[in-house]
This record gives structure tokens, C-alpha cells and sequence, in this order.
């Protein structure tokens, strides 16, 4: 056995090589690994007329493609089994452009010298970015990529180049010195108005860059300003647009206190009917205040005519009503049980469309339970609940009507209906106390006023200068003037009363006159006499 090993040990350093051509006949064992290399064919994927060499030392395989008068890089390259890496040499050549291809991470040297070069993508460059590259004599390439400025000057070769260094070309003076290389090999610059120099003698101060730059930014933020502004107002006008839209409402709307006799009703209240209270409520205390100063009310429950239909009485009665009054409640958009719909719901849809069509009509909401505009299901009086005429329920020391009436504005009617009211009163209390005085032997007759109309410009006192006008000089008959009024008055004896009491019967609406009612209580006595 040992015999054995020994015979093969001498035979192999017998072994001799028989190719390569220039290692035919050399001893195996004295070959450097360097000379090691496997020529690769074109069916191992070595481009047609290239040369392909894989030397496993170097870890590298070179492919030599060089004065082929090639237009294109090669869309593929040869694999090996032994190396990684790949060296490409595509100098004298025509091509034009670098396309992007699968190699082109893998390569550590890119040499494409003298070719037709006009410009280098900067997503190839990027690519390249671990290869040494030589892109010098490409005498149409008028500009290298940006991002060659984070790289080293010396893994570039661009002797024998001549750039536009132009106001885009700018970050090369950084860059030639933040990354400067003894030995690079670099470019020359050709400057505007300042012809060729070298690379290393280029500066930003040769350009006039600043104003160029200064305009392009103001022009970029004012663009950028433009465009934010308009997409926060789109914003805004989607979210608060019923807000808008009723702001826009109340600017056009007319003035309240103007009378428009094309109005049947100076107000038309809608609530929740279901709610006992609440119907209580706006019964005897809104509708009752409101009807006794003139206002003529419409509720839509009480007021529509028997055998009527509901809906078509509302719209009718609607488009002649001054004022829409909602009384909000949290049940206010309560669906009726076995109903498919409310009847607020309607009316509050018959209102808004009228409301919106007629800048004559107004919108009162009262907020009954403080309902919060969060939490109304109706967008539109939502959003009336943040900008419209609100009264917010017991915030107004009990003086809810009087801010009804200060948003309703004066009675659209043509006649003073508060005039008349105070006219009945004093009627009532001029009667009691004549009803307790006694005029002997004279036959009390009451003689009408005439009708008095309405005006603005009337005040309290016409009744009081009416009620004092001249007695008939009969001397058989006493006369006392009063208004005309609906109810009639019952002519009774009056019973004797003592002149020391008569100042107790000074009516209130006397007060600012007393000296006329005493006259007048005189003149009376001294008829009786």
C-alpha cells in the first residue's frame, strides 16, 4: 500500500497542462492560480463577437466588447460558477444611451470611452453606483446625473468631456470639493458668458443663478399657498355649508320690522304635538300672548279646517306666513307610532323650502329642552342652531314671547289689534266705576266714538283726547263718550259716590292726566246737581 501512494505521488508531479495554447506543455503544479481562466462561448452567454474570460482569482469575469460598432449595451452576459463579479468594457462604440439591464448592479468596472453618449439616466447611475466608470471623449453628453455628487471623483474617469455648466449643473463646485481626488480625472466646463474652463476653476459666483431661483420659489410657495388655501375652503364650505347658505339667507333677508300685507299670518308654529307640556305651553302662553298683541298665528293642529288635508293646508297656508316658528324638543323628530313619517318632519320641510325661496319670511327656532346641535339629525337645523335666530328656552328672565315678538316684528295686519285691546280695557274699567256712581234725575246715555284706525303714529292718548270731547249741552241727558268695542255695555243706575272718594276711581290709563280726569268727574257732578 505504501508502495502505491508513493508511485502516485511521483506521477503527479508528472502532470502537464495541454491548454490554454500558452500553458500547453507546462507542468500542472507549477501553474499560478491567476492563469487559471475558462473562456467562455456564446452558448454559455458571452455576447456575439465578444470576448468572455472568467478568472476565478479575481473573482471576476471579463467581457470584452470593444470596437464592435455596437448601438446598445448587451442585453445579457455570460454566469459563472466560479465568480461574482463582472467587468465590461464597451469602449468605441456608438451607443447613445445606458439601458437599464439585470447586470448592471454586478458590475465593478463599466468603461464606455469614446462612444455617442448624450445623456445618463439618473435611476442607471444609481444602478452603478459600486462600479468604477469611464465615460471620457463622449462629445455629446452635455451633462453627468446629480447623483454622481455623492460619489468620489476618482471612481468616475470624465477626461476629454465638455459640460453646460449651467444654473443646473450648480452642486458640482460642492462636489469637486467635499469629494476631490488627486488623481481624477475630470471635465471641462463650459459657463455662460465666461466660455471654457476647467472644472476645478468653476464657481457659482460665474453664474447669475439667484434671481432665476428666487422668482422659481416664490412662484412654487405662491402656487403651494394657492392650492392649500383652495383645498381648506373646499373643506370648509363642504362641511359648513347649510351654515353659509343661511348666513347668505339672513344678509339678503329684509328687514323685519317692514309690514308685507301679501301675509295672511305673522307666524305658523310647528312642534311636537305629542308632547302634553310642550302643546300646553305654546297654547296658553305663546299663541295666547302673541293673538292678544295682533299677531295672527297659525298651528297647524288646532287650525286646520276639519276634513281638510293636512299637507296641502300647510303648504297653502305656509306661502302667505311671515315667520316659521319651531319649537324644539328632543321628541321633536319623533316618528309618530304606525306612522311612516312625522308630520314635524314636513312641516319643517315646507318651511325651509319657503323660508329659502322668499328673503320677506323669517325663521324662529325656540330651543325648548337646550337641544344640542350636535345632536339633531336634521343637517339644516343643525345648522341653524349655530348661526340663525335662536332662543335658547328660560334663558330670558320669562320673557320668551317678547324675543318671539322682537324676531316676528310688527303685526302684518291693518289694524293695531294692541291698540284695540288697551281701548277694551279701559272700556271695562271706566264702566265699573260708572257702574257705582249716581247721577239723580238724569238719564245716563253713552254716546259712540267714532272708529279709530290704525296707524303708526297713534298712540295711547287718542282714546283719552276722544273721550274728553264736548258733552252735548242737553240738560236733561248727562253724555259719556267711550269706544266702540264688540262686547256691549249694560246701562245700570249708577249709585251716588262722595266728591272726597272720587280720586280712588281715577283710572290707570288716567294716571299721566290727572287733572283731566278730575275735570271731567267735575263736570259730571255738576250736572247732577
Amino acid at each position: 500500500m505504501e508502495e502505491l501512494q508513493k508511485s502516485l505521488w511521483l506521477e503527479y508531479f508528472k502532470v502537464l497542462c495541454t491548454s490554454p495554447q500558452h500553458l500547453n506543455g507546462h507542468l500542472a503544479y507549477r501553474v499560478k492560480s491567476y492563469e487559471l481562466v475558462c473562456n467562455l462561448k456564446l452558448s454559455e452567454g458571452c455576447p456575439k463577437g465578444c470576448t468572455c474570460v472568467d478568472q476565478p482569482s479575481n473573482n471576476t469575469v471579463f467581457v470584452d466588447c470593444s470596437n464592435l460598432g455596437l448601438e446598445k449595451v448587451p442585453s445579457e452576459l455570460p454566469f459563472s460558477k466560479f465568480s461574482d463579479n463582472i467587468a465590461l468594457n464597451l469602449s468605441n462604440n456608438q451607443i447613445k444611451e445606458i439601458q437599464n439591464a439585470t447586470y448592471l448592479s454586478s458590475l465593478t468596472v463599466l468603461e464606455v470611452t469614446n462612444n455617442s453618449l448624450k445623456n445618463i439616466d439618473n435611476e442607471i447611475a444609481t444602478l452603478l453606483d459600486n462600479t468604477i466608470l469611464s465615460i471620457s471623449n463622449n462629445i455629446y453628453l452635455p451633462k453627468i446625473p446629480s447623483v454622481f455628487q455623492y460619489r468620489n471623483t476618482c471612481d468616475i474617469k470624465m477626461d476629454q468631456l465638455v459640460l453646460d455648466c449651467d444654473c443646473d449643473m450648480i452642486w458640482i463646485e460642492d462636489w469637486l470639493i467635499n469629494k476631490q481626488c488627486d488623481e481624477a480625472q475630470l471635465f471641462k466646463c463650459l459657463v455662460p458668458n465666461h466660455g471654457l474652463i476647467n472644472a476645478t476653476e468653476f464657481s457659482s459666483s460665474l453664474l447669475d443663478c439667484n434671481p432665476k431661483s428666487t422668482m422659481s420659489y416664490v412662484m412654487i410657495a405662491l402656487i403651494v399657498s394657492i392650492v392649500t388655501f383652495l383645498v381648506i375652503f373646499g373643506a370648509i364650505i363642504r362641511i359648513f355649508w347649510y351654515e353659509i347658505f343661511i348666513i347668505c339667507l339672513r344678509i339678503r333677508q329684509k328687514p323685519i320690522a317692514m309690514r308685507h300685507k301679501e301675509f295672511d299670518y305673522d307666524a305658523a308654529i310647528t312642534f311636537n304635538e305629542e308632547d302634553d307640556g310642550l302643546r300646553k305651553w305654546v297654547t296658553t302662553v305663546l299663541t295666547e300672548e302673541l293673538s292678544r298683541d295682533g299677531y295672527k298665528v297659525f298651528l297647524p293642529y288646532k287650525d286646520t279646517p276639519y276634513g281638510t288635508e293636512r299637507d296641502k293646508e300647510i303648504v297653502d297656508v305656509f306661502t302667505k306666513t311671515k315667520t316659521f316658528i319651531l319649537v324644539l324638543s328632543e321628541s321633536y323628530f319623533q316618528v309618530i307610532e304606525n306612522s311612516d313619517r312625522s308630520w314635524t318632519e314636513n312641516e319643517w320641510k315646507y318651511a325651509w323650502i319657503h323660508f329659502k325661496s322668499n328673503s320677506k319670511t323669517n325663521m324662529v327656532i325656540i330651543n325648548y329642552d337646550y337641544v344640542s346641535s350636535f345632536d339633531v339629525p336634521q343637517r339644516q337645523i343643525s345648522a341653524f342652531l349655530r348661526v340663525g335666530n335662536v332662543i335658547q328656552f328660560g334663558n330670558h328672565d320669562n320673557n320668551i314671547v317678547s324675543e318671539v315678538k322682537r324676531h316676528i316684528g310688527p303685526p302684518s295686519n291693518n289694524y293695531n289689534k294692541s291698540l284695540e285691546n288697551k281701548i277694551l280695557q279701559f272700556r271695562d274699567h271706566f264702566h265699573k266705576i260708572t257702574q257705582n256712581m249716581v247721577f239723580p234725575q238724569k238719564e245716563l246715555s253713552f254716546k259712540k266714538a267714532e272708529y279709530l284706525p290704525t296707524t303708526d303714529s297713534m298712540k295711547n292718548d287718542l282714546f283719552l283726547a276722544s273721550s274728553l270731547q264736548e258733552e252735548k249741552k242737553d240738560e236733561n241727558q248727562a253724555t259719556i263718550p267711550y269706544s266702540v268695542c264688540p262686547r256691549p255695555i249694560v246701562n245700570k243706575p249708577p249709585k251716588f259716590v262722595r266728591k272726597c272718594c272720587a280720586h280712588k276711581y281715577v283710572d290707570s290709563e288716567f294716571q299721566d292726566h290727572p287733572k283731566l280726569a278730575k275735570s271731567k268727574y267735575d263736570k259730571h257732578r255738576e250736572s247732577t246737581v
